[in-house]
């Protein structure tokens, strides 16, 4: 599974599978994201989920045994944990990178 998009629109996808969910209330990407970190990551538990509703839209995300499992409206797929935590952490870094002190204030 990648995260990615057209720099605007968060989307799952897989190279087997195509599309498989997406965020469409986050619509700035490269806005929104500037300032998330890993800790902002979406995913919670079975019996709390990330849970995210928008007009005739709804998406739920929970980690279990090694995996994430997300809902978008009745739309089901799991993915393994850590290639969801990686996918994300690309995505954040390429719209938060790092950046070295060094780099930040020219020493």
């Amino acid at each position: 599974m990648l995260i990615g998009g057209d720099d605007r629109v968060v989307v799952f996808w897989s190279a087997a599978r195509g599309e498989l969910a997406r965020f469409p209330a986050w619509e700035r990407a490269d806005r929104d994201l500037r300032h998330f970190s890993t800790e902002d990551i979406p995913t919670g538990t079975r019996e709390e989920p990330f849970d995210d509703v928008d007009d005739g839209w709804r998406i739920e995300i929970f980690e279990e045994d090694g995996f994430v499992y997300i809902r978008e409206n009745m739309d089901r797929f799991r993915v393994a944990r850590d290639a969801y935590f990686a996918a994300w952490e690309a995505l954040i870094a390429r719209y938060n990178p790092a950046v070295s002190l060094d780099e930040l204030f020219g020493s």
